[in-house]
């Protein structure tokens, strides 16, 4: 409630939010309003939080300040006029009037507000974190295509992404109604290497009722699984699924945004998995200076088309020399002195003996 008149304004004040609904979005800040102080202001706030309004904790703490206005320039009196003039919006001076909300700290039912100085608060706005739009998954269909076993291993599917890609989704279409399977999936990077498990699943299409329903994708997180180029499905136990040369399949990945700085006209050629190429990327904010979201989603979007394997010659040496790292170069300069001095060391030996046959014994 305001001061009454004639009173000092109060040094503390209770915000009651009980009544209020609890937000689904952390609290971002908390901006304060009183009303115009001539001669400025500079303060302090201490912000407490509770759930009952007996125990109060810290929440944060902030300083204030209003400016106090520019004196009015000096200069020749306006012609008087017939009609009043009229009064411009008043705006409020400039200056600190928020304080911001610590990351991790819940909304509580009460707050209480102390300042340094007496202060009649005109009113307090709570500001949350916008709601973050819900990156979009792109989703491929694939072929798993199947392998015979050999010995002890089974026979399973396999899927050759040609590069790495962090999957995170997989719906599996069965190639026949009324069958349940258990498999595994898994994952490497490399043909040599040992294949790393991602999760079991059970995948089924049944006929229910007339009605032909399938077993929904399975998920997992690209966060704790990396990026692979090889995908595996394998039976966990002895199934009637039968040996189809193929398994359709649906992957989803949430695909990075890309923005792209190009000279000339289009269209460009998109390189995608080239091994041995070093990444020449940048943040888009330095790419863009001074750019925000909204300017990312103003930029014009570029249209991806089909991909095509391409066949890739292999570097020559000289390209190799080249475009090798400090530390390769540094291996190979090591490699090469050796090899000089194993073969300037034979050449001795070869010299020595030849000379000891040429030379005569003395007596």
């Amino acid at each position: 409630a305001a001061a009454a008149s004639g009173t000092a304004p109060p040094r503390t004040w209770l915000l009651d939010l009980s009544a209020l609904p609890r937000p689904s979005r952390p609290v971002a800040q908390l901006r304060l309003d009183w009303p115009a102080q001539p001669q400025g202001l500079s303060t302090r706030v201490r912000v407490e939080g509770s759930e009952d309004a007996r125990g109060w904790s810290p929440v944060a703490e902030g300083p204030l300040l209003e400016l106090p206005p520019a004196p009015p320039s000096a200069g020749p009196a306006p012609p008087p006029t017939s009609t009043p003039p009229s009064t411009p919006p008043s705006t409020p001076a400039p200056g600190v009037r928020q304080v911001e909300w610590p990351a991790g700290v819940t909304l509580p039912r009460y707050l209480r507000l102390t300042f340094e100085q007496p202060l009649s608060l005109r009113e307090a706005r709570l500001r949350f974190q916008p709601a973050a739009a819900a990156p979009v998954r792109s989703r491929t269909p694939v072929q798993f295509q199947a392998v015979k076993a050999e010995g002890a291993q089974p026979a399973h599917w396999t899927l050759d992404l040609q590069g790495p890609v962090p999957l995170e989704e997989l719906a599996l279409n069965l190639p026949e109604v009324n069958t349940v399977v258990a498999l595994r999936l898994e994952q490497r990077q490399a043909a040599q290497e040992v294949w790393r498990p991602v999760l079991s699943f059970t995948a089924w299409r049944l006929q229910r009722q007339g009605q032909e329903q399938q077993s929904p994708a399975v998920e997992w997180s690209a966060a704790t699984t990396p990026a692979a180029r090889f995908w595996r499905l394998v039976p966990d136990t002895p199934t009637a699924l039968s040996p189809a040369p193929a398994l359709a399949a649906t992957v989803g990945w949430q695909a990075p945004a890309l923005v792209v700085v190009a000279q000339g006209g289009g269209p460009l050629r998109l390189v995608v998995g080239r091994d041995g190429e070093t990444p020449a990327t940048v943040p888009w904010t330095q790419l863009v200076p001074g750019a925000d979201a909204a300017a990312l989603a103003r930029l014009p979007e570029a249209q991806v088309g089909p991909l095509t394997p391409q066949t890739v010659t292999p570097p020559s040496l000289n390209e190799r020399l080249r475009s090798a790292s400090a530390e390769d170069q540094r291996r190979w300069l090591l490699w090469a002195v050796l090899a000089a001095a194993v073969l300037g060391l034979a050449v001795l030996a070869w010299r020595l003996g030849r000379d000891m046959k040429t030379t005569p014994p003395s007596a």
